[in-house]
């Protein structure tokens, strides 16, 4: 295998990273956040596609294309910290803190201004006096410093977020590794060179560890609505399938019953650990027999089946209490919620109001 043969393979993921990308703004579930995350994906696009040019000596046909990725990179740990913002405080973004973590990509791209304008030798001599910092090998280190900070950020950022659930625990300590991951693949990209690493098998490294993080992160994106429904990382990767199932109508009946009589006099609903799984252990069924039953007779994913639980007892303590009382995160743990976005994510979905404006009107009434 040649350099040449693994550039085009880079230009190949990057299209399907492209895809992704486009994937992520579609969905209509957690819009915000999929959009950051996809915005983080067109960036590692375009850095890929810069990487490949240079790999197949085709820069010098595209010099439009240079130093293009330079101030992308200062994006990459402000949208994954974003991304976590919307995910678990959404309420908290402004506009004002938006643009505090978009500095240090403005300052860059004003700063290479210059060279991008080059192609207009009178927008250049008029812009001559703006330092192309970027350009030189010491701007490195506030990129490095940038980026590292970024990483340790965002793991004390989500400690207290994701404490209570072991599932968004492992979810969002893959995808920051994912972070860690790209962090390290850009250092080796830029440092290689000074260790003598030129030889096209250790260029290779390159584009096989970007493209396999690209797709890390956006597969973690993609199941990140399962994992905050309640499933575990191993069900949010499994597709359920039915065809080989035995289970008749009349068995699929019989066993919803059991979960219905599970879930309504012992609550399983409560527990933010509950999963597919655990459900069919309590039950001594297979897991897709259970999955089935559920699809079959309510109509509903298990997720979904467990949210509308989870959101009527919800409506009964909003009802029934103050703020003062009982807050709506309080609220959100006892009825089996492992995040307030969650709670309010299906709290909405299923009532069609927030948890806040349900508990108004019900104050209305007495």
């Amino acid at each position: 295998m040649t350099l040449h043969f693994w550039a085009i393979a880079a230009i190949v993921a990057a299209a399907q990273g492209l895809l992704l990308t486009v994937l992520l703004f579609s969905l209509k579930e957690n819009r915000l956040p999929n959009r950051i995350l996809g915005l983080l994906m067109a960036l590692l696009v375009v850095t890929l596609l810069e990487w490949a040019l240079w790999w197949m000596h085709w820069m010098d046909r595209l010099p439009g294309f240079k130093v293009i990725s330079y101030p992308l990179q200062l994006g990459y740990g402000p949208l994954l910290f974003l991304y976590f913002m919307a995910t678990f405080e959404r309420p908290k973004m402004s506009a004002q803190k938006l643009l505090w973590h978009a500095i240090p990509f403005i300052f860059t791209t004003f700063l290479l201004l210059p060279f991008y304008l080059r192609f207009f030798p009178s927008l250049t001599a008029y812009l001559s006096w703006i330092p192309e910092w970027p350009l030189v090998h010491w701007y490195l280190i506030p990129v490095f410093f940038q980026m590292i900070t970024y990483g340790i950020w965002m793991k004390i950022m989500l400690k207290p977020h994701v404490q209570k659930n072991q599932e968004l625990k492992r979810w969002s300590i893959w995808l920051v590794n994912a972070y860690w991951g790209i962090v390290l693949t850009f250092l080796y990209y830029r440092l290689s060179h000074v260790f003598g690493l030129h030889a096209p098998q250790w260029r290779q490294l390159d584009a096989v560890s970007l493209t396999f993080f690209i797709y890390l992160v956006a597969w973690l994106g993609y199941i990140e609505p399962r994992v905050f429904a309640g499933m575990t990382l191993k069900e949010a990767i499994k597709p359920i399938k039915y065809r080989n199932s035995v289970l008749s109508v009349e068995n699929s009946s019989a066993l919803f019953q059991r979960i219905l009589e599970l879930m309504e006099t012992q609550e399983l609903f409560r527990d933010n650990q509950l999963s597919l799984d655990g459900l069919a252990q309590k039950l001594k069924a297979q897991r897709h027999h259970v999955s089935q039953a559920i699809n079959e007779q309510a109509g509903k994913s298990f997720a979904e089946f467990v949210n509308t639980y989870r959101v009527k007892a919800a409506q009964e303590l909003l009802a029934g209490t103050s703020k003062q009382e009982l807050n709506a995160i309080e609220v959100a743990y006892q009825v089996g919620f492992g995040t307030k976005n969650a709670f309010n994510l299906a709290f909405k979905k299923i009532t069609g109001t927030t948890p806040s404006s349900y508990r108004r009107m019900q104050e209305k009434k007495v």
